[in-house]
């Protein structure tokens, strides 16, 4: 998971760190309001902590390629010694649904709690 926020001046997405599970905790660590700057324009602007999303990181990405590209080696190398198998292709298949519904629930919790304007 990674926190963006968007840029006023050229809306360009800037990476918040650091990465918290909620609104909450990243309040604790930043403030209510804080300042970012753009990495493109260069522009430092004053965001406040509602404006801050989550989203996919790579490495989510990576690892459900990971967990699609293991049970084919794997049904390759027990195909080799005479063995049909799908057992390594459910699990892994398993495993990554498991993950990718274990994300999504993280950015969906982190998305939908707001802290509010005082």
């Amino acid at each position: 998971m990674k926190l963006i926020a968007c840029c006023g001046k050229c809306f360009k997405d800037i990476k918040v760190t650091p990465i918290k599970r909620d609104r909450a905790e990243l309040e604790e660590v930043l403030g209510n309001t804080f300042y970012l700057r753009c990495e493109k324009c260069g522009e430092k602007s004053k965001t406040h902590i509602d404006e801050v999303k989550a989203e996919h990181s790579v490495t989510n990405y990576v690892k459900m390629l990971t967990f699609l590209i293991l049970p084919t080696i794997l049904m390759k190398i027990l195909s080799s010694y005479g063995v049909i198998s799908t057992v390594p292709f459910i699990l892994c298949s398993g495993f990554m649904g498991a993950y990718y519904f274990d994300a999504n629930s993280k950015i969906k919790e982190f998305n939908s709690f707001r802290v509010g304007k005082k």
